[in-house]
């Protein structure tokens, strides 16, 4: 007869066995403080990127981690895991449409926690090319004048040349208001030729009080030159057959006597 001592013991041993096959979670991570977290460690927001890349990541939760997942686009498609320390994930950008993309990472631990980083929004361009604008003027400032008469060009404008061909255009505006003054309204724009009222402006103007405004547009080579130089018959100017980046403040009244730098890049 199997004392009652032996029985105890071997239900123990069993049910230690099935402990240990079933597996669990298992001890916890000495580095967790109580708050979980995942972060890439080489990609800073508004990066221009290309081709394939290799994403630096640290995740803590309070168990081991399973995996770590990349996240792009609207939908959150996984384009990317890694299941083994160091947790560098490969992402192949080419996958992607040129034009700016969010990117966020997703650690599971054996516990099954998860947590997703921050948004990180970076500039895809593998067809496309970073455009040198005429003069390399990429900075520029609004300026205001002390009393608007409604006669002033307030509006700024840059020109570049662009590849023959159907393009993606991507600009970007940055600006920092000192803080003493009230929120711009800034309109950004993009077209071919001197300007949105001497040209074709490619889709609608985007205006924000937010930095950075994006704009991303498609171009063709077969847009026509503005209106009045074909009436006219007049020779083309120059800046007929190159494409502008067009900057526009829309609450002028709230900034005379103000002024506002930028910086303005096209992809």
């Amino acid at each position: 007869m199997i004392s009652l001592i032996r029985l105890c013991s071997w239900f123990g041993i069993v049910a230690l066995a099935m402990s240990g096959a079933c597996g669990g979670p298992g001890p916890k991570n000495p580095a967790f403080d109580g708050t979980a977290r995942v972060s890439v460690d080489n990609l800073t927001p508004w990066s221009v990127v290309s081709g394939t890349l290799a994403l630096e990541t640290t995740p803590v939760l309070e168990y081991r981690v399973d995996r770590v997942e990349l996240l792009c686009g609207d939908n959150g498609d996984v384009v990317a895991t890694a299941t083994e320390e160091p947790f560098t994930l490969t992402f192949d950008t080419t996958v992607r449409p040129d034009g700016v993309d969010v990117l966020w990472l997703r650690a599971t631990d054996a516990g099954d926690n998860v947590v997703e980083s921050p948004v990180v929004r970076v500039v895809v361009l593998n067809q496309g090319l970073v455009a040198s604008l005429v003069g390399g003027q990429n900075t520029g400032e609004v300026v205001i004048p002390g009393t608007l008469t409604g006669t002033e060009e307030l509006d700024t404008r840059h020109h570049w040349n662009n590849p023959t061909g159907v393009h993606t255009i991507i600009a970007r505006l940055a600006f920092a208001p000192a803080a003493e003054q009230a929120p711009w309204n800034i309109g950004l724009s993009v077209g071919r030729g001197i300007c949105p009222h001497r040209g074709t402006q490619y889709g609608a103007e985007r205006q924000s009080a937010q930095s950075p405004i994006l704009l991303t547009v498609r171009s063709t080579d077969l847009d026509p030159p503005a209106e009045e130089f074909l009436a006219t018959g007049a020779v083309p100017d120059p800046l007929v057959d190159q494409f502008f980046v067009h900057i526009a403040p829309r609450n002028p009244t709230e900034h005379e006597g103000e002024g506002l730098p930028y910086r303005v890049d096209i992809y």
